[in-house]
């Protein structure tokens, strides 16, 4: 589904492609999630990886694309590297840096202690704190954009991670379904602006219909848009991208 000129949510995943440029963005893999929901003590099966490698190989097939970006947290622990996220990162990182022509890694607020990763890598850049490609600007978005930047001509089109957004929704009988959800709308400086959900199926995010603006994680959404003049689009890898009028028109709801 087409969200602005150019750009196209991809059958229902959490992948954003612009069409133009070839490129392939994705945001919050956060590998390594089990190990740190295991020190809280919730148990699951290390099984995230082989979903995200599965739908990573998919859209690669679907799109071929030139250029491959992730926006922000690559892996999920704080401190350093776990042993989980060592043997994920370098294995996605060694598969990309053979079947892509480029990828580029924005640095996001888990990603400490990992750039010595990139070293080994001919294919794989590692930057921060934002990507500027053309027209648009990429940053993972927990931290707050200068306003010269922000404002800079050079770019049309904002695109940010770290939020997590997803919608949460309960039927008459009160079963509850919550999916990963894209932002769609503008900045309080005429800027258009993108929110990606987490590509990570554990980490499905912030319930953006039912959370006030003010207890949001990112600055920029938080100080620089009216959340209530997005557009939600809810994603399913089985039932593809279904739009949602302005948050204005339904926040607080969750019935379908």
């Amino acid at each position: 589904m087409e969200i602005l000129e150019n750009i196209e949510i991809v059958d229902g995943y959490p992948a954003l492609y612009l069409k133009k440029l070839e490129t392939l963005i994705i945001a919050d893999l956060h590998l390594g999630l089990e190990w740190a929901m295991t020190q809280e003590g919730i148990f699951i099966p290390t099984t995230q990886y082989q979903e995200i490698f599965k739908d990573l190989q998919y859209l690669l097939a679907e799109k071929q694309p030139r250029l491959l970006i992730i926006n922000g947290d690559l892996k999920h622990e704080f401190s350093k590297a776990t042993s989980q996220e060592w043997r994920e990162v370098i294995d996605l990182l060694a598969y990309l840096d053979k079947n892509v022509e480029k990828t580029i890694v924005i640095r996001g607020n888990h990603d400490n202690f990992i750039r010595g990763f990139f070293k080994r890598y001919n294919n794989i850049d590692f930057i921060e704190p934002h990507l500027q490609l053309e027209n648009y600007l990429l940053t993972h978005g927990h931290k707050e954009i200068e306003k010269e930047i922000l404002e800079n001509k050079k770019h049309d089109v904002i695109i940010v991670a770290h939020e997590h957004p997803a919608i949460l929704l309960v039927d008459d009988l009160g079963a509850k379904i919550k999916t990963r959800a894209f932002l769609h709308g503008k900045t309080n400086q005429g800027k258009e602006i993108i929110v990606l959900p987490a590509f990570s199926p554990l980490a499905t995010g912030i319930e953006i219909n039912l959370v006030p603006q003010e207890e949001l994680l990112s600055p920029i959404l938080k100080e620089h848009v009216n959340i209530m003049q997005l557009e939600v689009y809810a994603i399913d890898k089985k039932t593809g991208t279904l739009k949602f009028p302005k948050l204005a028109l339904w926040h607080g709801l969750t019935r379908l």
